[in-house]
């Protein structure tokens, strides 16, 4: 990974900060509706619905690869910006979400074909890889001093928040999960792009 020491952990953080910013942007105008219209495990509804919608799908598919592309940059920002702090756990960092991108990848291809049972599953994998992302960047920014605290607790309270939302039907009762996804929702969506606009405010203090 030679190519990325050339780039400072100052520069990774406003990197950072700008490509998460600009992923949000990216899914609440293509990937909001998009959402919608999938129905987990019921293909012949899934199929209607992209049917009816063909323009939002098409955009959602375009809006995806573009935030496909920007994951990538992501995983190398981070790695370099906390790599300072704990290479080992930046490694963990930058792999999950590799491994998330690589997955989401996947399943969007399988939507575009629209294969909806590989895009549920491998939608579920990509979830899991994601969660242990975010958990293992709370531990990372935990380690460094150049970030506050409370994002890696932040952080490490979205991954669980995300394993609530995304598996707690799995595991838990329907009146539990009720109340804890109520819960949840705040850290799950708030944790990663308040930590990136933290970082990106505070490049100039990031080491050198």
């Amino acid at each position: 990974m030679s190519f990325l020491s050339k780039y400072t952990p100052s520069q990774a953080a406003l990197a950072t900060g700008i490509t998460l910013f600009l992923m949000l942007v990216i899914s609440i105008i293509g990937l909001v509706e998009f959402f919608e219209l999938m129905v987990f495990g019921d293909e012949a509804t899934t199929l209607q619905n992209i049917d009816a919608n063909m323009s939002v799908f098409n955009l959602g598919i375009i809006s995806y690869a573009i935030v496909l592309i920007l994951d990538l940059i992501v995983a190398a920002t981070l790695y370099i910006l906390f790599k300072p702090a704990d290479e080992k756990l930046a490694s963990y960092v930058m792999i999950t979400r590799l491994l998330y991108t690589v997955v989401l990848a996947v399943a969007v291809i399988s939507i575009a074909m629209l294969n909806t049972t590989l895009w549920d599953y491998a939608g579920l994998v990509g979830w899991v890889f994601f969660i242990l992302h975010l958990f293992f960047w709370g531990l990372v920014v935990l380690r460094a001093d150049y970030v506050n605290n409370f994002f890696g607790y932040f952080l490490i309270l979205g991954s669980l928040s995300y394993l609530i939302l995304e598996f707690g039907g799995f595991f838990l009762p329907d009146n539990l999960l009720e109340l804890l996804t109520n819960i949840a929702l705040i850290p799950a969506y708030l944790a990663e792009i308040s930590t990136a606009i933290y970082v990106a405010i505070k490049y100039r203090s990031m080491p050198e």
